[in-house]
């Protein structure tokens, strides 16, 4: 299997897009070993962040534990007892909240495109419902 043919197998949107729908099989194959081979780049990338990431806190905490624990009264294990609790029920949060945030954000998107023709219908700068530009 090509490397373009596994692009398509992961992503069956690819191979009828308008931009490549007038391509050749040859052009389109190419191309779409392009969008495959940058997105493993990109997903390279984002994984060697997360470990210099994850590295640089999981390496740097002992070097507060110990002032941290003089302010606080606290022994290293309590310290490192309550990072680890920490740690923990971070990584069972994530799911739920990624979840809520997902409807959240899905809910955001709705409500920008109803309100839309209403933003951009006319109104003059300093009335309501003009928005300018929304980063939000």
């Amino acid at each position: 299997m090509t490397e373009s043919d596994e692009a398509v197998r992961l992503h069956p949107q690819l191979a009828t897009g308008p931009a490549i729908a007038g391509m050749g099989d040859a052009a389109r194959h190419r191309e779409l070993a392009a969008v495959h081979r940058h997105r493993r780049f990109f997903i390279a990338g984002l994984g060697i962040g997360q470990i210099i990431s994850w590295g640089s806190l999981y390496y740097s905490f002992p070097l507060i534990a110990g002032p941290m624990g003089h302010d606080l009264a606290l022994s290293s294990p309590e310290i490192y007892g309550a990072a680890t609790i920490g740690v923990a029920l971070g990584s069972l949060a994530t799911y739920p909240i990624g979840r809520v945030r997902s409807a959240y954000h899905r809910v955001k998107a709705k409500n920008r495109c109803a309100s839309a023709p209403y933003k951009l219908g006319g109104q003059k700068k300093g009335e309501p419902g003009w928005s300018g530009i929304s980063l939000v």
